[in-house]
């Protein structure tokens, strides 16, 4: 009878184990997930079919960055189908103010270092490249260059505003400066 008992105990001791474990689990977000993999290779599956292998740099709230070869790209948490290469375990963010980064943050942070990005829309098109000139709230201003030149605003050929909620990826590349 004390063996039934005790077996019983252990059953539902297993049970609220599991039960707590996926409570757990329910808790935890994407980004925890992510931040957990940061220095280490993931793959992002975007609209269009597109892949993106890349070392994963910094996490925020509403995207992530790395580096794919000898190129920056930023990527809209929006714009994320599946990734691949994610550890279970989480890694969560004390600093409130990283925490709350957003896209905006990172983008007024390349503006200001002048980066020439070419932003990528839904299938995989470019929607602009140039010099990325000015961020707001949910948008940003590129200054649209000629591929391969030294970029200078005054030799712009217009400026295109861009939402960013039509950006799946952000690609920043080096350039000297101007």
């Amino acid at each position: 009878m004390e063996a039934r008992w005790d077996a019983e105990a252990s059953a539902e001791l297993e049970r609220d184990i599991a039960e707590a474990t996926r409570f757990e689990q329910a808790a935890v977000g994407l980004v925890d997930r992510l931040r957990a993999q940061i220095g280490a290779m993931v793959t992002v599956a975007l609209p269009g079919e597109r892949l993106v292998e890349m070392r994963l740099d910094a996490v925020g709230e509403d995207w992530i960055a790395g580096s794919e070869g000898h190129q920056g790209i930023v990527v809209p948490l929006q714009a994320v189908q599946s990734v691949e290469g994610l550890p279970r375990r989480a890694a969560h963010e004390h600093s409130r103010v990283r925490r709350r980064m957003g896209l905006s943050m990172v983008l007024r942070g390349m503006a200001r270092d002048r980066a020439v990005v070419e932003i990528r829309g839904a299938e995989g098109g470019v929607l602009v490249h140039g010099l990325l000139v000015n961020v707001g709230r949910d948008h940003c201003e590129v200054a649209r260059t000629i591929a391969g030149e030294v970029p200078r605003l005054r030799r712009a050929q217009g400026v295109r505003t861009v939402p960013f909620a039509a950006m799946t990826e952000i690609r920043a590349e080096a350039h000297p400066p101007s």
